[in-house]
C-alpha cells in the first residue's frame, strides 16, 4: 500500500486513471477497509486534481466508496459535485442513485447538485415511461 500510495502523491497521480482511483476506493469500501487513511487521503487528493477527468459513473463511485466508508472529505466532495454539474447529462439512473445516497448518507446538504440529480432522475423517469 506504501508504494501505491507513494505514485498517488505524485504529480497528478502519475500512473493512475480516473477509472483506477475510482476502482480502488469502491474495492476499499466493499471490504469495509476504512484504515488505510493515508490511501484514501491519496486517492482524493489525486481525485480533486484529475476530477474534470472523471466520468459520471466514476464521479458516483468514489462518492459511493467514501460514503459507504462514512470518510467526509470536504475539498473531495466539493471536486465531485463541481465535475457532476458539468456532466450531469451523463448521469444515468445507477450514478444518480448512488450520488445522491452518497449525500444522503454523509448528511451534505449540496443543494445545487440535489436539484440537478434530481431534475436528471425525473428526466430519466419520464423517458422511461413514454
Amino acid at each position: 500500500a506504501s508504494e501505491a500510495i507513494c505514485r498517488l502523491q505524485s504529480p497528478g497521480g502519475a500512473g493512475w486513471w480516473p477509472q483506477h482511483l475510482a476502482n480502488t476506493a469502491w474495492s476499499m469500501a466493499v471490504l469495509a477497509y476504512s484504515s488505510s487513511e493515508p490511501l484514501l487521503d491519496a486517492i482524493a487528493a489525486s481525485a480533486i486534481a484529475r476530477c474534470a477527468e472523471f466520468q459520471a459513473r466514476e464521479l458516483s463511485s468514489t462518492a459511493w466508496s467514501f460514503a459507504s466508508l462514512q470518510v467526509f472529505h470536504d475539498p473531495l466532495f466539493e471536486a465531485i459535485s463541481s465535475a457532476a454539474l458539468l456532466r450531469m447529462a451523463d448521469f444515468e439512473p445507477q450514478a444518480i442513485a448512488n450520488t445522491l445516497w452518497s449525500l444522503a448518507a454523509l448528511e451534505i446538504n449540496d443543494v445545487q447538485l440535489i436539484s440537478a440529480l434530481s431534475a436528471a432522475a425525473r428526466r430519466s423517469l419520464d423517458a422511461e415511461s413514454s
